[in-house]
């Protein structure tokens, strides 16, 4: 037993205490959005800082999410910021086209029936932090304090063929037509 106690004495004095003087936090609202095919829509979060030194707080997307995800530049973000006084910061992301259309011509009278099953991309917004650094020092620390999850479900909207482009070209093609015969006529 006593020696247990000195363990615990050597690791008490040799062991420094952690000490959380640096960081960020993220405030949101959503783990979860449909957002619509082939767009650029954005998410907004806020980033607040409880800690005791200033930070450049900046948003970052993780898996699925990494290659849609664009942030805006970090901010700074006061030491002492509370939750209820975040800085909003977005996290825009650029949703590809990812279901079929069935197109007759050229990509042309197209139509679209939703049928695939729903595509999402699951991931996390992460708030990061860069030191601001204060004279002296050489280079800074960076770390992330919090990831929040974000499943982005791709919404599907279907519609049917329109075939007015069609009919437009047909009624086109016969006036000139008409117009070309007509004008051949005259000259007889």
């Amino acid at each position: 037993m006593k020696r247990y106690a000195v363990i615990a004495l050597i690791v008490l004095f040799l062991v420094p205490l952690a000490q959380a003087d640096i960081g960020i936090g993220i405030k949101w609202n959503t783990e979860w959005r449909a957002l619509n095919e082939n767009s650029r829509q954005c998410i907004t979060y806020g980033l607040y800082n409880p800690f005791d030194t200033d930070v450049l707080g900046y948003l970052r997307a993780t898996k699925e999410l990494q290659p849609l995800a664009e942030a805006e530049d970090s901010k700074p973000v006061s030491a002492g910021t509370s939750s209820d006084n975040s800085i909003p910061t977005e996290m825009c992301f650029n949703i590809p086209k990812v279901y079929k259309e069935d197109c007759l011509l050229l990509g042309m009278l197209c139509e679209k029936k939703c049928e695939e099953p729903k595509k999402t991309y699951d991931g996390e917004v992460m708030a990061s932090y860069e030191s601001v650094s204060t004279g002296g020092g050489v280079g800074s620390s960076t770390g992330t304090s919090f990831a929040v999850p974000l499943k982005i479900e791709v919404t599907c909207e279907p519609y049917d063929r329109d075939f007015t482009p069609a009919y437009v070209l047909t009624v086109v093609i016969i006036g000139v037509l008409l117009i070309y015969l007509l004008r051949k006529k005259v000259k007889k």
